[in-house]
């Protein structure tokens, strides 16, 4: 007889990084993630003494300034 099994489990999923690793996700320094914080620009929690960003919070960051560039040429640009 077979025995039940387990279903296959998720990897394990980083939800949120904290302040040195969200700066190597964005590629500025941790200092420049806590100022982005200080300036209320990225959103962050605090789970005991710890400061974390959310993985979302990061990419939502990210899709708002992509948003707020204007490509080269923009209407409005003269050359």
């Amino acid at each position: 007889m077979l025995e039940p099994h387990a279903p296959p489990t998720a990897p394990d999923v980083v939800l949120a990084l904290d302040v040195r690793g969200a700066g190597r996700a964005l590629a500025v320094s941790p200092r420049q993630v806590q100022v982005l914080i200080a300036r209320g620009e990225l959103p962050s929690i605090k789970i005991g003494k710890l400061r974390r960003i959310a993985v979302d919070d990061l990419r939502h960051f990210i899709d708002a300034r992509r948003q707020a560039a204007q490509p080269i040429g923009a209407e409005g640009v003269t050359p």
